[in-house]
């Protein structure tokens, strides 16, 4: 008990400025007093001053990405990080050859123009004559067919649209912005879709229903 309340008052001077043998001491009885088992406090110190050395070197910044770093080193933590790495990396790649498919596509559609095999074909072709022949065989899908390449037609003569076939009907629609039957139309290319492209049956009264739409719309367009 008194070489540990010896020891304690010891560190307690050490911590002050330095430990030096008290008045009267001989140099015999410090050696023996500071060779005691109960002074070996360097060796357990020092792992803890080194640790509190590193924490202090560097910002807060640092040990989160050293603590970052160890959490992704190993186990499910490495799995996740390059998982994710791979994952940005695809989409960057994707985003590119997107854009770059996209921006080569405009650029062609805009410095094509319209070829003339293109103009030929739509008003070239008497469309409203095969509209009539689709009729009279009761093929309702070429009836729609023809009747929507015969409004694109109209338009085309009415300078209301620059026809190409590498258009959508939502270009088209664009073009039609500030018409009166832009909606008209609309309904009318939709049905042109789902049964053109779509393969959907056109029944006796969704025939008669187009119909009667077509007319009303081919009309707005002559009158326009």
């Amino acid at each position: 008990m008194r070489n540990l309340l010896t020891a304690f008052l010891l560190t307690v001077a050490a911590l002050c400025g330095g430990v030096h043998p008290a008045a009267g001491q001989s140099a015999a009885s410090w050696k023996r007093l500071t060779a005691d088992t109960v002074f070996n406090y360097k060796n357990e110190l020092e792992p803890v001053a080194t640790v509190n050395k590193s924490a202090s070197q560097g910002g807060g910044l640092e040990r989160f990405f050293l603590r970052l770093l160890q959490l992704f080193s190993h186990g499910l933590g490495s799995f996740i990080f390059w998982s994710a790495v791979v994952g940005v990396v695809v989409f960057v790649v994707y985003k590119v050859v997107q854009n770059r498919g996209n921006l080569a596509f405009a650029w062609k559609r805009r410095n094509r123009g319209v070829l003339p095999a293109e103009e030929e074909e739509l008003t070239g072709t008497d469309w409203a004559a095969l509209m009539q022949q689709a009729m009279a065989a009761d093929d309702f899908a070429l009836v729609v067919r023809y009747g929507y390449m015969r409004l694109l037609q109209l338009l085309q003569e009415r300078r209301l649209i620059q026809y190409r076939q590498d258009k959508t009907n939502v270009d088209y629609l664009r073009e039609l912005e500030s018409t009166p039957f832009k909606q008209q139309f609309s309904q009318l290319s939709r049905q042109y879709e789902y049964v053109y492209y779509g393969k959907y049956p056109v029944t006796e009264a969704a025939y008669g229903r187009y119909i009667d739409l077509f007319n009303e719309v081919k009309a707005r367009i002559t009158n326009s």
